[in-house]
């Protein structure tokens, strides 16, 4: 414990460093309807922002490799924060809808090279025994992130622009680079050069595939979900967009603490466990916003995420598990990657377009059977260290 305790204020900045690269990527959510609005676009044709953003945001993972290799973990996170803060400021400067969509894929792309380089200083940083906890300090920063961007969004829409909230989060970002430049002492060694025969290696992995299997759907259901909600309260439950946005944020409140709980669960009841759990409850608690209550639904929206925090230091211990150490950043490149553009823009479009035409209820209920399918892929595979 002592050792983790002393790795805090390096874990703590590393987060901070999540943070700004998660944030800048949900934004499009709660800013969902007023980009339709302002650019005359159907739900369906603003989900096309989720899909780009979202196959940035993989091409960046899959390259990751290629960049640390080069660069070492340390320059490749460097690397990350400027390009992030440069395309958040085009974005906010962008004139027409097709420069928004240009400015979110090198969005995406930029950002996509942080994860499987913050993955390995972590690892790199802190034992394996303290793994579930250092990864649920690390997501810390999603949490955060689905709290604050609702927030800022409605405080930015209606003092100043959506455009002003882009371009001082690309501020933020360019400031933060040098600093991690100059004071971050972890993560300086070289990435695993993506190679051919690491790759054959990797997919011949089962248990690499059914984690990947696990992050999809945890990033499905939380990235998703979250995007539906601000329409579906408006459109279906007759809220105002102000309204939704508050609600949205309030919900998100008790994401902070859970993810310590769900680091503590994870290391004490083990990974395969843990992640048949929240699955279950994720997916019985998604189909249940299908329910057109503005009570039942508000109830459920503080428990969802809850249960989907759990999910993403389980998979991200699990990646580590998964597979031979050396192996460890290109796993999560290839598992991100998909979960990323699967997860994080397929699915969301997908709903979205799901809900315009069926509506919303669907959506959920679809959702949320997928995610309880799922489990079987966890019945009997090995995933904690010991075994």
């Amino acid at each position: 414990m002592d050792t983790f305790r002393r790795a805090t204020a390096p874990l703590m900045l590393i987060t901070g460093i999540f943070f700004l690269n998660f944030i800048a990527r949900i934004l499009l959510g709660p800013l969902l309807l007023p980009l339709t609005d302002e650019f005359g676009l159907s739900l369906s044709r603003g989900g096309m922002l989720f899909i780009l953003i979202s196959t940035g945001y993989s091409i960046g993972v899959l390259i990751a490799g290629t960049v640390s290799a080069r660069l070492g973990h340390h320059g490749t996170i460097t690397t990350s924060l400027a390009l992030l803060g440069a395309t958040l400021i085009w974005t906010g400067a962008a004139g027409s809808f097709f420069a928004v969509l240009a400015a979110q894929f090198l969005l995406g792309l930029g950002a996509g090279f942080y994860l499987p380089s913050g993955v390995a200083t972590i690892t790199d940083m802190i034992p394996a025994t303290h793994w579930g906890k250092a990864f649920a300090v690390h997501e810390l920063a999603p949490g955060l992130s689905f709290i604050l961007a609702p927030i800022l969004v409605e405080f930015f829409v209606t003092c100043y622009s959506w455009r002003t909230l882009y371009l001082c989060l690309g501020l933020v970002c360019l400031g933060v680079a040098p600093l991690y430049h100059f004071r971050g002492q972890h993560g300086k060694f070289p990435g695993q050069f993506p190679k051919f025969a690491n790759l054959a290696r990797l997919i011949r992995l089962s248990r690499f595939w059914v984690v990947s299997t696990g992050l999809i759907l945890a990033v499905g259901s939380e990235v998703g979900v979250y995007n539906l909600i601000p329409a579906y309260l408006v459109h279906d439950l007759g809220m105002s967009r102000e309204s939704a946005n508050q609600l949205l944020a309030v919900s998100r409140v008790a994401c902070l603490p859970a993810a310590f709980g769900a680091g503590w669960l994870v290391d004490r009841i083990g990974l395969r466990r843990s992640m048949l759990l929240f699955l279950f409850l994720t997916g019985i608690t998604t189909m249940g916003l299908a329910v057109p209550s503005r009570y039942v639904v508000g109830v459920l929206l503080f428990c969802q995420p809850i249960f989907i925090i759990g999910m993403f230091p389980a998979s991200f211990a699990a990646l580590s598990c998964a597979v031979p150490q050396k192996m460890n950043n290109l796993s999560v490149s290839v598992a991100v990657a998909g979960a990323s553009i699967i997860g994080g823009g397929v699915i969301p479009a997908g709903l979205a377009s799901l809900g315009e035409r069926a509506g919303f209820q669907w959506s959920f209920i679809l959702m949320g059977t997928v995610l309880l399918t799922g489990m079987a892929c966890f019945r009997n595979i090995v995933l904690d260290p010991e075994g």
